[in-house]
């Protein structure tokens, strides 16, 4: 059975109103949908964007002029996501616990049979401005469903409030507090999405720094490891990406920064030594701001010989995996990265200890 899109309601909801979302997901989604797990249906041939995500993102694109993200409305736009949220929820079979770790907030996702000796450490996106554990906990308990295993996801500190390094300083007190907890880092993986991918990374060059253990890999979808957005892909996309308002959002970066350059190495972590790092899978779209995040960290870390594994997907939006449940492309991203997941914690990589260059 097709999908059908219904004509929109004399009433059409705000882009502010999570009345607006379910009435999208509702014009592609089947009822269906919300009741089975996966279920999902492509108008295209393979290959092809999805009948979903292609509405998706066109909708995204037209609503684009009407969102100022600017860092004066970031109050604003937090509140938007935590209302695009709604419709996010945990599959089923999935328990939370939520608790306070070194002070912040956090929740511990627990699928059904899942594999306790192992666990994800995820580090949601939001420019450092934005999100939460809210906005991202479906996608972070669909991922631990997929992969058989724990997952915890802490809510650090933001931007503009608290600028770097309050935020790299709560995601290395994560870590540090899952190795105080018996896990060894052969059982530890940390995934992040946006900021979140980029806060993974500087969050392990700190560790390195430090002579911690790290973890056994690390899951980025769509990172932002470059606050300058000195990539091709940030021009080219500057004003058609419907998430990344390029001109607005670098001004996040310049929140974040505070004090420091925004080219530090913990800031923006593309510009870092990434010697000795643990394995990475980096997925992202090909016609999105932060492509070229995604292929020169890529092409850095193959460069000087470490693990890492790219995957663009062809037209999608920003961070599509947290629509998993509506859209196949999101799915079977999460799949892929569940996969990989199991990859490392199975046959976890031999690093050798980090030596600073001399001079450095």
């Amino acid at each position: 059975m097709l999908p059908v899109i219904s004509f929109p309601p004399p009433h059409f909801p705000t882009f502010a109103s999570p009345d607006f979302f379910l009435f999208c997901f509702s014009a592609y989604a089947q009822p269906a949908v919300f009741s089975s797990p996966f279920p999902h249906y492509s108008l295209f041939p393979p290959g092809m964007p999805s009948f979903q995500s292609t509405f998706f993102r066109l909708s995204s694109q037209a609503l684009r002029s009407g969102v100022r993200m600017d860092v004066d409305n970031i109050p604003q736009i937090r509140q938007l996501l935590e209302y695009s949220a709604i419709p996010l929820y945990l599959p089923a079979g999935v328990q939370t616990r939520s608790f306070r770790l070194a002070g912040m907030p956090a929740e511990w996702y627990l699928p059904r049979a899942c594999d306790r000796e192992h666990v994800l450490l995820y580090l949601h996106g939001g420019g450092y401005s934005a999100g939460s554990i809210a906005t991202h906990r479906g996608l972070v308990g669909r991922l631990a469903q997929a992969a058989g295993v724990a997952a915890l996801q802490i809510e650090y500190r933001l931007a503009p409030e608290h600028p770097f390094p309050a935020a790299l300083q709560d995601a290395v007190h994560a870590y540090e507090w899952l190795l105080a907890q018996g896990y060894p880092p052969s059982r530890i993986i940390m995934a992040g999405d946006s900021a979140g991918g980029g806060l993974c990374m500087a969050t392990q060059l700190a560790l390195r720094e430090m002579g911690k253990p790290l973890p056994a890999g690390t899951v980025l979808f769509s990172p932002w490891v470059d606050l300058t957005f000195s990539g091709d892909s940030a021009r080219t996309y500057a004003t058609t990406d419907p998430i990344v308002h390029v001109a607005e959002v670098a001004g996040w970066g310049r929140a974040y920064a505070g004090d420091y350059r925004i080219t530090h190495p913990m800031i923006s972590p593309l510009f870092a030594d990434l010697q000795d790092l643990p394995p990475v899978l980096i997925q992202a779209s090909d016609s999105e701001a932060l492509t070229d995040d995604a292929r020169r960290l890529h092409a850095k870390i193959q460069a000087i010989g470490g693990e890492s594994t790219l995957a663009l997907s062809p037209a999608m939006l920003h961070v599509w995996q947290l629509f998993w449940r509506y859209l196949p492309e999101a799915e079977q991203a999460v799949l892929s990265a569940a996969a990989f997941l199991q990859a490392c914690y199975t046959r976890p990589a031999q690093r050798p200890a980090y030596r600073r260059a001399a001079g450095a």
